[in-house]
């Protein structure tokens, strides 16, 4: 999943599309979430624009699991990429 917040709303998508949606203005506790109260046409495009964006410049293809998980070493704890080699986080 990926997700953003504003001051106004909290938007999560999943691989699916939308999946979590709170008003933090109404619904501080985010007890509501309004894409299983009102269904995934309650999210205002701008937030889909803007989590999309933010993928955009961080880069994020937003892969499933099994593309995440064959990067990393269990054992040793390193990444792989296409230089070669590294710490999980380190650049």
């Amino acid at each position: 999943y990926r997700g953003i917040r504003t001051q106004a709303h909290t938007y999560v998508e999943d691989r699916a599309g939308p999946w979590l949606l709170y008003d933090n203005e109404h619904d501080p506790w985010q007890l509501n979430n309004l894409v299983e109260t009102s269904g995934p046409g309650a999210v205002p495009p701008s937030l889909q624009r803007d989590l999309q964006n933010w993928l955009e410049r961080t880069g994020d293809r937003f892969e499933d699991t099994e593309y995440y998980k064959n990067l990393i070493d269990l054992e040793t704890g390193l990444c792989t990429d296409p230089v070669g080699l590294t710490r999980c986080g380190e650049t």
